[in-house]
């Protein structure tokens, strides 16, 4: 006997076998209950979910030799003619081979004639959107008063190329495609009433590739079976697919938040080697993201099957080192690159650029990051990765040698005024201190020095890096902070203003007033002198611009403070509304430094609050900016008018008088 395949083998022969498309099966149930069956139906339908199996049985229960019923009795000979596919008055057309309207005219000439068997003759139009514009116009007047023994039953995948007209005249039923666990416990069913053993997790691997089609999925069941010899296992089921193992993905996953460029691109060479998918690769790494962005929002368990806990754990720790705006663009970055994927020279450039793209945009990557932020994110890289051992090794040792030196320094009574800091006392002399008492030995004490020395040198090299990079920003973007006026035409007439749509790109203050760093915004550009003399205006009339000017942060806390108005609920609670317009600087870790800056700034705990506000009631510093330079513009095209040679002309001439519209 010929193997048959499980597609076909397991084809629903009765109703209650049809698996996910119960609003359809409600609809053809009531309509044999009640007597009221139309004479035409559209099904239509992603491939593989049941269009053609559904429309058989809907022959089936009004073909029956005991009634039009929902439950035909399969023993009868128009039953077992139907499901051997042979019946005579069940005339199944295939409209993507006869797509002529001399087909169509051929099809219903006979069309007047009683059925032979049964109680009516069913025309089941497979794929009926490929039927020609011609055939569709000579289809349509029997479509709308056809004798009352034809029903219709047309099938379709692309409802949408349909004529109106042909709408019109069906009863419509979509097929919704099955979602995972529906195709995934239809398949457990078979393969256990089939005998086929198979992993935990190859089932569900296998649901997520149909794409919501039962057909597909047993197909792919079909081939796996095949290629594990009657055993599916996850390696095999991988193999086929071109895949890697069920670790691998949250590998560069981990690697890309982690920010570890080197270990991704030996990921990626490994994956290459392996032969593997590159688009499927993508779609595993946007599932786990979607998980990821799930557990943030909602806050409970990543989902998942028996065979993925351990990977489900490990993607779970990483809701610790990704905020959520974060998150949103790393996912934009990979879906857009999927998109770009058949564009690229080969899929794995396109793979490889993706994944540079959103290393790039890594917010630990940004210069503007907290320092402490930075120094705990390579410390968990290094403890993570096996191959950085020595590093972690070396560490705990200088650790050691620094407590054992602190505190023999602290038993030798070191002075309560001399603080532990670099910049406050010289080390070499405590360090020549403990060696004279015997506390270390003088090989260590050389170490800790040239230690000590290296670490001075490395902090006034970044010192000087920073001076040079804060100047040549000063330089090139310092820019205005409010839209212009128009320009006085021939210095005389009227003057009107420009609303000046401004972004934001750099921080306004520093901690020194000459220290602004750069406001880029669609307007003509300041000099620095310019700039710093608007900023002390500013600082004499905002005491939160003050305070701000005393802070030390970065970049983008800077901007979130400038860009929010400040309100004291109680001694230690702080509220900054912040305009809607930069609601993505409102992240965890610019509020933890902000925080700590303001606590330090004022010596006590500050609870810090941020509320999305556009109440204009109240200028955060940034509009006080704006305020103070349009002040100072209207003045100075006032000076402008008044001394032009031509205003005075008209003056004297009319006797006009000047009117200050701003008063």
């Amino acid at each position: 006997m010929s193997y048959q395949v499980l597609a076909r083998k397991w084809r629903p022969q009765v109703f209650t076998d049809v698996i996910g498309q119960q609003h359809v099966i409600k609809t053809i149930t009531n309509s044999f209950l009640l007597g009221k069956m139309h004479h035409a139906y559209l099904f239509s339908g992603v491939r593989g979910i049941g269009k053609t199996t559904i429309a058989r049985l809907f022959a089936k229960g009004l073909s029956c030799t005991k009634g039009i019923t929902i439950n035909p009795c399969r023993e009868c000979k128009n039953c077992c003619d139907i499901e051997r596919g042979c019946f005579i008055d069940l005339i199944e057309v295939d409209a993507a081979t006869r797509t002529k309207v001399e087909d169509i005219r051929d099809l219903l000439s006979n069309i007047q004639y009683m059925p032979v068997c049964g109680k009516f003759k069913i025309y089941l139009i497979d794929e009926v959107h490929m039927l020609s514009r011609h055939s569709f116009n000579a289809l349509l007047k029997i479509l709308e008063e056809p004798p009352e023994h034809i029903k219709f039953i047309l099938l379709t995948t692309e409802k949408h190329k349909l004529p109106v007209t042909v709408l019109s005249r069906c009863l419509q039923l979509h097929l919704k495609a099955l979602d995972v666990i529906q195709i995934c416990d239809y398949l457990m069913f078979i393969l256990k009433q089939e005998g086929i053993e198979y992993d935990s997790d190859v089932l569900r691997l296998l649901s997520c590739a149909a794409n919501g089609s039962v057909r597909d999925a047993l197909t792919l069941v079909d081939q796996a079976i095949v290629l594990g010899m009657n055993k599916i296992t996850s390696d095999v089921t991988r193999q086929m697919f071109g895949l890697l193992n069920s670790e691998q993905p949250i590998l560069l996953l981990e690697s890309l938040i982690y920010a570890d460029s080197q270990l991704l691109m030996k990921q990626i060479a490994e994956c290459a080697e392996l032969g593997v998918d590159w688009e499927f690769l993508l779609i595993e790494l946007l599932s786990l993201l979607q998980k990821l962005a799930v557990d943030q929002i909602l806050s409970t368990k990543v989902n998942g099957i028996e065979g993925e806990l351990k990977v489900l754990q490990r993607l779970r720790l990483l809701n610790n080192y990704l905020a959520p705006s974060d998150l949103q663009l790393l996912y934009q970055i990979l879906l857009v690159g999927r998109q770009e994927l058949p564009f690229a020279p080969n899929y794995r450039m396109g793979f490889e650029m993706t994944l540079l793209r959103a290393l790039a945009f890594h917010p630990l990557i940004s210069k503007d990051l907290v320092k402490e932020t930075s120094i705990s994110f390579v410390n968990k890289v290094e403890c993570d990765m096996s191959y950085k051992d020595n590093i972690v090794n070396c560490n705990e040792k200088m650790g050691a040698m620094g407590d054992n030196l602190a505190n023999a320094i602290t038993e030798k009574s070191l002075p309560s005024n001399k603080l532990m800091l670099p910049e406050l006392f010289d080390s070499k002399d405590i360090l020549s201190s403990a060696a004279t008492d015997n506390i270390l030995s003088e090989d260590m004490v050389q170490l800790l020095q040239a230690r000590a020395a290296l670490t001075k040198l490395q902090n006034m090299k970044k010192h000087e890096q920073h001076l040079q990079s804060f100047s040549d920003s000063c330089r090139k973007s310092i820019t205005s902070i409010l839209g212009r006026f128009a320009d006085i035409n021939k210095r005389a007439m009227e003057s009107s203003n420009t609303n000046v749509q401004t972004k934001c790109e750099r921080s306004l203050i520093k901690s020194d007033v000459n220290n602004v760093c750069s406001i880029q915004i669609k307007s003509h550009v300041y000099d620095k002198k310019t700039l710093v003399d608007l900023m002390q205006e500013v600082i004499t009339q905002d005491d939160w611009s003050a305070q701000i000017n005393k802070l030390f942060l970065s970049d983008l806390a800077r901007q979130l403070a400038i860009h929010s108005w400040k309100e004291n609920l109680d001694s230690n609670v702080v509220c900054l509304h912040l305009r809607s317009d930069f609601y993505h600087l409102n992240s965890e870790v610019i509020r933890n430094e902000l925080q700590e800056a303001l606590s330090n700034n004022l010596n006590t705990v500050i609870e810090l609050i941020i509320k999305i506000d556009n109440d204009t009631s109240f200028r955060t510093p940034f509009e006080w900016c704006q305020y103070v330079n349009n002040k100072q513009k209207a003045l100075k095209n006032k000076d402008i008018i008044i001394q032009d040679m031509k205003i005075k002309k008209i003056q004297k001439v009319f006797d006009a008088e000047l009117e200050d519209v701003n008063n």
